[in-house]
């Protein structure tokens, strides 16, 4: 199923315990060329879970290698789930 759907949204999957980092691999190989991945996370998953340390350095990585570009990392101005900032990332498949 390579470059299968037109984009993939995740809300909520990076917490302790839950989805690995590498799992955005799979996403970019059945997210079709021009397609967006769209994660939306607590932004302090990135400091507390140890899993996820590497998150931004294998983004950085990716895109790097074309596999896609950032269009947008930001921490929205409204809370998220129990009044934690969230971080939201938006990225294009090359």
């Amino acid at each position: 199923m390579l470059d299968t759907y037109d984009s993939a949204v995740m809300a909520g999957g990076l917490a302790e315990g839950h989805i690995k980092c590498d799992a955005f691999l799979e996403l970019i190989r059945v997210v079709k060329p021009g397609g967006l991945i769209v994660n939306a996370m607590r932004e302090a998953n990135i400091r507390d879970v140890e899993e996820y340390h590497n998150l931004h350095p294998s983004f950085k990585k990716w895109a790097e290698e074309k596999k896609w570009e950032c269009i947008e990392h930001v921490i929205p101005p409204i809370k998220h789930y129990m009044d934690l900032d969230g971080l939201v990332h938006v990225y294009r498949v090359l």
